[in-house]
């Protein structure tokens, strides 16, 4: 990797969706960023990363006399409302915003959810990119049209689908991502193995005991090979609502546990735990083998899976909080809710077409015991 290099991708997503990445790459995003034609930028961002990073953006912009404005959020989940949303559509339109404006996102995925999905009320759609600081940013909620807040009852309930005009990826940001952020990105890589191709656990797992030493070259690798298998999978079915729905593996539950602990779980760690809870139903519903169940415990174990944080997390919820709290899953219909599980490591089951499958509560519940207690007794 050539720092100041740009690299692109297209992903796979309704309308497809170029992103452009590389290291420390910031002064050259308004090369890209001027092909378009508009009259002003207005940047939503995070304000923790905005402090380390936003300055190589803004002096871009200022060095080519790009009319913008800046709007700074402390965001959390607690943040992640329409209420915040109501406040930056009243924000843009007092600063005159047009339909030949364009926002940018500049944060991890909670700012991206947001200011994604302003883009699309604003006077019914205007354009915006994507700027993720973070790599679960770059490596999976990029990957992905879905925009969305929280509701009263649970976790990314009021959105919509909206795609960027494109994302920029300047890796340099990762450098100083915590580690337990960082590893809870690599998760979401992990899954990724578990529903199509195990394969690619070995292009990085050696990366996990070496997260404090990373340098530039694995990070591009984890990048790529990550973005790539999420890719693969968006290839069968760009909108997530047939087979790309497999993306949701352990989320139905993960989802529930980061709205329970209000933001206290990480979204990696969540939908990790997730994971073990939708393996435990794989086995005791006759699919996985008790070794394929045991590689999850083992693998995202190595993510940080036992640590004091989580298992913290997990004493302050029960199976019946659980079981409540996804009957207000996104993802429920008329038939109630579903779930992701697997036939074999690799392979995801399905029934008639549909790769959510029905469960009865007892095996459920009796999942989550048992991912729950497994876990902590480590």
């Amino acid at each position: 990797m050539t720092e100041g290099e740009i690299y692109t991708s297209e992903y796979n997503l309704i309308p497809k969706t170029k992103c452009y990445y590389g290291y420390d790459i910031a002064d050259r995003f308004c090369d890209i960023i001027e092909k378009y034609e508009f009259d002003k930028i207005f940047v939503i961002a995070e304000d923790t990363v905005y402090k380390i990073y936003g300055f190589d953006i803004v002096r871009a912009l200022d060095e080519r006399n790009i009319n913008y404005f800046e709007n700074i959020l402390e965001i959390s989940e607690q943040k992640k409302k329409l209420s915040t949303v109501d406040y930056l559509c009243n924000w843009l339109i007092s600063q005159r915003v047009t339909k030949d404006s364009i926002i940018i996102s500049f944060g991890g995925g909670l700012i991206g959810n947001v200011a994604g999905l302003v883009a699309s009320l604003i006077y019914r759609g205007i354009r915006y990119i994507e700027i993720p600081t973070t790599f679960l940013g770059m490596t999976d909620s990029t990957l992905s049209n879905k925009q969305a807040v929280n509701g009263d009852n649970g976790k990314n309930q009021l959105g919509t689908f909206y795609a960027p005009l494109f994302v920029w990826t300047d890796l340099k940001y990762v450098e100083t991502e915590n580690k337990k952020h960082f590893s809870a990105a690599l998760i979401e890589g992990v899954k990724n193995a578990f529903i199509q191709e195990m394969g690619i656990l070995d292009d990085f797992r050696h990366c996990f005991r070496e997260i404090d030493v990373l340098n530039r070259e694995c990070l591009m690798k984890l990048f790529e090979t990550i973005t790539q298998s999420k890719n693969r999978i968006l290839q069968k079915d760009p909108t997530e609502k047939k087979y790309s729905v497999v993306l949701e593996y352990g989320h139905t539950f993960g989802h529930a546990m980061e709205f329970l602990s209000e933001g206290g779980l990480i979204h990696g760690q969540a939908v990790a735990i997730g994971m073990c809870i939708a393996a435990e139903i794989s086995l005791l519903l006759g699919k996985l083998s008790e070794d394929e169940k045991e590689l999850h415990y083992t693998i995202l174990g190595e993510l940080g899976l036992y640590s004091e944080y989580n298992t913290a997390q997990i004493k302050k919820m029960t199976p019946t909080m659980i079981m409540e709290s996804i009957e207000y899953d996104n993802k429920r219909t008329s038939k109630g809710v579903r779930y992701v599980i697997l036939n074999k490591l690799g392979e995801c089951d399905s029934l008639d077409g549909e790769w959510e499958i029905p469960v009865d509560k007892e095996t459920v519940t009796a999942a989550i015991d048992k991912a729950f207690d497994r876990i902590l007794k480590c």
